[in-house]
């Protein structure tokens, strides 16, 4: 499952950002970012791993159900230690295993489907869903810290790195 390791680095991206910004900064409100923070889009991406990592114990997936729990956006070192749990907890994964996904889209008229997925699946969902949220964190972050350094590759998906380097 070298797949994980993806994740892991991107969260590494993610605590360098942290580190980088201080806790105010994490908190603003951002008006290039519709009036959205760091702090909420992180949040936003943490919890979709820790739905991923809660289920890996009982074989349902929602992500619906996440916690959507404030204080991860406001207090970044209770962010920071979520995000080491969230390194802890890929790092020590070993072998996929298959997962039971429930979706909704009830303003659609989709109430609830479940359909087959897997852990490692779900972790290929949640790494691009990752580099989009990092995408839009490095809009806030260019506008609002022009002279902070991100690594190279921040927000850009792999395969556009890829592309870019062969273009």
């Amino acid at each position: 499952m070298k797949t994980k390791s993806v994740s892991i680095e991107l969260f590494k991206q993610l605590l360098f950002v942290c580190d980088q910004i201080g806790e105010k900064a994490f908190t603003d409100k951002l008006e290039i970012l519709s009036g959205s923070t760091i702090g909420q889009h992180i949040r936003h991406i943490v919890e979709f791993y820790d739905c991923l990592m809660r289920s890996s114990e009982t074989g349902s997936l929602c992500y619906d159900k996440r916690a959507h729990d404030k204080s991860l956006e406001s207090d970044m070192g209770k962010m920071v230690a979520k995000i080491h749990e969230l390194n802890g907890w890929l790092g020590s994964l070993e072998s996929d295993k298959t997962l039971e996904l429930e979706i909704a889209y009830p303003l659609s008229g989709v109430d609830k489907e479940k359909m087959g997925t897997s852990v490692l699946r779900e972790i290929v969902y949640n790494i691009e869903h990752m580099i989009h949220h990092m995408a839009i964190i490095k809009i806030g972050l260019n506008q609002s810290f022009p002279d902070l350094k991100l690594p190279a590759h921040f927000g850009v998906a792999q395969s556009t790195v890829v592309y870019q380097m062969q273009n």
